[in-house]
C-alpha cells in the first residue's frame, strides 16, 4: 500500500512566523525566568510573552502555559495590545500542539483585537496563523487569500523579514497544490533573504520543502540530499521537532527506494527524538512508516505493534488522517492473516474517513485492498466493483498528475512572459513621468517669458538643453521597449515551437508504444514468445530514443527560457566520453556498430562539465543514428596551443549540401537515421549554443558518402 507523508509533518515545516524567527535560546529563556520575581505589571506580561515566543519551537506546552499567564494579567491591566499578543501566542501554541479548533479561535480573537489597536504586525501574525490553519484543512484557496492579505500588510509597512517568511509559506501552499514551479519560485525568494540574514531555522524548512517537490517528481536522490541538509541544520540548532520531521521524511525516501533496513533506521531515529516532546501526534507519525515497512518486509508482529500504538495516539488526539491510515494498515494486516471479516471492518472504517477528508490516494489503496479481500472470499462481483472504483481514482489521479506537469511547464513560460510585460509597463510609466516633467518645465519657462523679457534668452537656452536630455532618455527607453518586445515575441515563438515539437515528435512514438502495449495486454495469444521478445526489444529502443529526445527538448527549452549559467572547472575528459559510450552502448549493439575511443586518460579541460557532457552525448548519438549496421564510430582528440579539438568520426551516410547549410541554424530540422530513428532536430542547435558559451567552436570538419566528422574546441586545463 502506498503511504504518503502525513499532513502534520508538512504543517510543522511551513509553520507561521513569530516576528523574527529564532532557534533554541536556552540562556535567554532562563534569564527571563530569573527576572520574573522582580517584575510586575506590563513588564511582567512582556516577560511571559517573550518566554512563550522563545518556546514555540522548543516546547509548545510551555508557550501555552506562559501565554495563558500573560493573558490573565493583561486582562486585569486592560492593555488591549498585550491581550492581543497573548491570544496570538496562545493560538500558535495550540496549533503547533495539534489542537487546531481551539487554536484558531484564539487567532480570530487576536485578529479582531489587532484591528482595534491598529497594529499591523499583530494583524500580519494573526492572518498568517489563520492561513496555516486553512492549509491544514485543505482549503488552499482561502489559505492563499489570507497569506496574500498578510503579505500586502507586511510590504506596506516595510516588514522585510515577514515578507520573506510569507513568501515561503505561499510557496508551501503551491507545493501542496502540486504547482511545483510556483512553489520553488517562492522558496527561492525567501531563501535569498534568509541566507543573508543567517536564519538557519527557516533555511532548514526551505530545504525540506524543496525536497518535497523533488520527492513528488520521483527524483529520490535530489529529495534525499535536501532532506539531509534540513536534518543537519535542525541538529545544529537543536530543534527536535524539525529533526523528527526530517528523519521521518528520509525514512520515506528509503522506503520508496525499497531499502527497508535504512528506512527503519531513520523512522526509529525520528521516533526516539519525538519521545522527548509532549506532542503525541508527532510521535505517531514515524510509527505509521515503521508499520508499513514491517508489513512490506513480512515482519507481521512488529507491524501490528506500531499499527496499534499509532491508532491509539491518533484516536486520542482526534487526528482523522492518522486514524484513517492506521486503520487501513490494520485492514491490510488482517487480510494478510486471512481474517477477512476484521479486514472488511477496518478497511470500511478507513474508507469512510478517507472520503470524509478527501485523501484520494488512500481511498484508491483501500479500494484495491477491498477488491483483493472480496476476491479471496469468492465474492467476485464485489471484487470487480471495488477494482473498477480503484482504477477510476487511479486514472483521475494520473490525469491530474499529467495536467500539473504541463501546467508547470506553461506556468514557467507564463511567468517569464508576465515579467517581461511588467518591465514594459514600468518603462512606459517612466516615459510618461518624463513627459509630465517636460511639460511642467515648459509651462514654467513660458510663464517666465511673459514676466521678464530679459530672461527669455536664458530660459530658452536652458529649456532647449533640458529637452535634448529628456529626448535622449525617451529614445533610450524606446530602444529598451523595442528590445523587450522582441524578447517577448521570441519567448512566445519558443513556447509555440516547444508545444509543436511535443505534439509532432513525442506523440507518435509514445502513441506507438501505447498501442503495442495494449495489443500485448489484450491479445497475448496472438504473439509467439519470439515475437514478444522482438517487440519488447523494439519498444525498449523506441523508449530509449524517446527519452533521449525528451531530454534534449527539455534542456533546450530551459536554456532558451531561463538562460543557462556556466560553471567552469577542471575535469578529466575521458570520464565523460566513457559515460557517453556506455549510455549509447545498447543502441550501437542493436546495429552492430563498433565504438572506439582514443582519449588520453590524463587529458583535462577547463569548461562547464555538464554542457560538454551534453555535447559529447549528442555527437555520439548522431554518429550511431546515421551509421549503417556493421559500421564504426571513432572518438579522438588533438591538442594545439592550449586548445583541445574533440572529434567524432562515423562511417555513415554523409550529409547533403542542402542540410549542411541549415545544420547549425535555429530552424527545426528533424531527419531519420539508418534504422528510421527519429530526433527533435534540436541536438546540434543546443550543442552549438553550449560550445560557444564555453568559448569554443562546433563545426562539420568533413563529410562524404563514406561518413562524417564533427568536431568542437575547448580550452585545455592548465593545472
Amino acid at each position: 500500500m502506498k503511504t504518503k507523508v502525513l499532513h502534520i509533518i508538512a504543517i510543522l515545516l511551513i509553520f507561521l512566523f513569530q516576528g523574527n524567527i529564532v532557534s533554541s535560546q536556552t540562556e535567554t529563556i532562563n534569564g527571563l525566568k530569573s527576572e520574573i520575581p522582580n517584575l510586575e505589571g506590563e513588564e511582567l506580561v512582556d516577560a511571559y510573552l517573550q518566554i512563550a515566543k522563545e518556546n514555540i519551537y522548543i516546547d509548545p506546552s510551555v508557550t501555552i502555559k506562559n501565554a495563558e499567564l500573560a493573558l490573565k494579567l493583561a486582562e486585569e491591566l486592560g492593555n488591549i495590545e498585550q491581550i492581543a499578543r497573548s491570544h496570538i501566542y496562545l493560538g500558535n501554541g495550540l496549533l503547533f500542539n495539534g489542537q487546531f479548533e481551539p487554536g484558531i479561535k484564539e487567532i480570530d480573537t487576536a485578529i479582531d483585537l489587532s484591528k482595534k489597536v491598529s497594529n499591523p504586525m499583530l494583524m500580519c501574525q494573526g492572518l498568517n496563523a489563520k492561513a496555516v490553519y486553512f492549509m491544514n484543512t485543505g482549503d488552499y484557496e482561502q489559505s492563499l487569500q489570507l497569506f496574500n492579505e498578510s503579505l500586502q500588510l507586511a510590504i506596506d509597512n516595510g516588514f522585510t523579514s515577514e515578507v520573506a517568511m510569507i513568501q515561503f509559506n505561499i510557496g508551501a501552499v503551491h507545493t501542496n497544490q502540486g504547482e511545483s514551479i510556483k512553489g520553488l519560485i517562492k522558496f527561492k525568494q525567501a531563501l535569498d533573504f534568509f541566507k543573508e540574514s543567517g536564519k538557519k531555522e527557516i533555511i532548514a524548512r526551505i530545504f525540506n520543502n524543496i525536497a518535497v517537490n523533488y520527492h513528488s517528481w520521483g527524483n529520490l536522490d535530489q529529495a534525499l540530499e535536501n532532506y539531509q541538509n534540513a536534518a543537519k541544520i535542525y541538529e545544529e540548532i537543536n530543534n527536535p521537532l524539525g529533526q523528527v520531521a526530517a528523519m521521518n521524511n528520509i525514512g520515506e525516501i528509503f522506503k520508496d527506494k525499497k531499502q527497508y533496513s535504512k528506512a527503519i533506521e531513520y523512522y526509529e531515529h525520528s521516533l526516539e527524538i519525538s519521545k522527548t516532546r509532549s506532542n503525541m501526534v508527532f510521535r505517531a507519525v514515524p510509527m505509521v512508516g515503521l508499520a508499513e515497512v514491517y508489513l512490506k518486509s513480512g515482519e507481521i508482529e512488529n507491524a501490528e505493534i506500531y499499527i496499534t500504538q499509532s491508532y491509539k495516539i491518533f484516536k486520542e488526539n482526534n487526528f482523522k488522517e492518522g486514524i484513517a491510515r492506521s486503520r487501513a494498515l490494520a485492514g491490510e494486516l488482517a487480510y494478510i492473516r486471512s481474517d477477512f471479516k476484521v479486514a472488511n471492518n477496518y478497511l470500511n472504517e478507513a474508507l469512510k474517513l478517507a472520503q470524509e477528508i478527501g485523501i484520494k490516494e488512500l481511498e484508491s489503496d483501500i479500494y484495491k485492498l477491498l477488491s483483493n479481500v472480496k476476491k479471496d472470499e469468492n465474492k467476485f462481483q464485489q471484487a470487480l466493483n471495488y477494482a473498477i472504483l480503484h482504477n477510476a481514482i487511479e486514472d483521475s489521479l494520473l490525469d491530474i498528475y499529467k495536467s500539473k506537469q504541463l501546467n508547470d511547464i506553461l506556468a514557467q513560460m507564463e511567468i517569464s512572459q508576465r515579467e517581461t510585460e511588467i518591465g514594459l509597463l514600468q518603462k512606459d510609466n517612466a516615459i510618461k513621468d518624463l513627459e509630465i516633467k517636460r511639460r511642467t518645465l515648459q509651462s514654467r519657462f513660458l510663464y517666465a517669458l511673459l514676466v521678464l523679457v530679459f530672461a527669455f534668452a536664458i530660459v530658452v537656452l536652458y529649456f532647449s538643453n533640458q529637452r535634448k536630455k529628456s529626448q535622449q532618455v525617451v529614445e533610450g527607453k524606446n530602444r529598451q521597449i523595442s528590445e523587450q518586445h522582441d524578447q517577448l515575441v521570441m519567448a512566445n515563438d519558443m513556447k509555440n515551437k516547444f508545444l509543436s515539437i511535443i505534439g509532432h515528435d513525442l506523440l507518435s512514438p509514445v502513441g506507438a508504444i501505447r498501442d503495442v502495449i495494449i495489443q500485448l495486454a489484450d491479445y497475448p495469444e496472438m504473439f509467439t514468445e519470439e515475437e514478444r521478445v522482438a517487440i519488447i526489444t523494439d519498444m525498449r529502443l523506441e523508449a530509449d530514443s524517446t527519452y533521449f529526445l525528451l531530454t534534449n527538448l527539455l534542456t533546450w527549452a530551459k536554456s532558451q527560457n531561463e538562460g543557462e549559467s556556466k560553471n567552469l572547472e577542471d575535469f578529466t575528459l575521458r570520464k565523460i566520453v566513457r559515460y557517453s559510450i556506455q549510455l549509447h552502448k545498447r543502441n550501437a549493439e542493436s546495429k552492430s556498430i563498433k565504438i572506439t575511443s582514443d582519449i588520453d586518460p590524463g587529458l583535462k579541460v577547463y569548461c562547464d562539465q555538464n554542457m560538454v557532457g551534453l555535447v559529447v552525448r549528442n555527437l555520439v548519438s548522431n554518429a550511431i543514428k546515421f551509421t549503417p549496421e556493421g559500421g564504426e564510430v571513432t572518438i579522438y582528440t588533438k591538442e594545439k596551443d592550449g586548445v583541445v579539438e574533440f572529434c567524432v568520426k562515423d562511417t555513415g551516410i554523409g550529409i547533403s549540401k542542402q542540410n549542411q547549410e541549415r545544420l547549425f541554424s535555429n530552424e527545426h530540422i528533424s531527419t531519420y537515421g539508418t534504422n528510421k530513428e527519429k530526433g527533435t532536430g534540436l541536438g546540434l542547435i543546443l550543442c552549438k549554443d553550449f560550445v560557444e558559451r564555453n568559448n569554443g567552436k562546433l563545426y562539420l570538419k568533413e563529410t562524404s558518402e563514406k561518413g562524417s566528422i564533427f568536431c568542437f574546441t575547448m580550452q585545455k586545463s592548465t593545472s
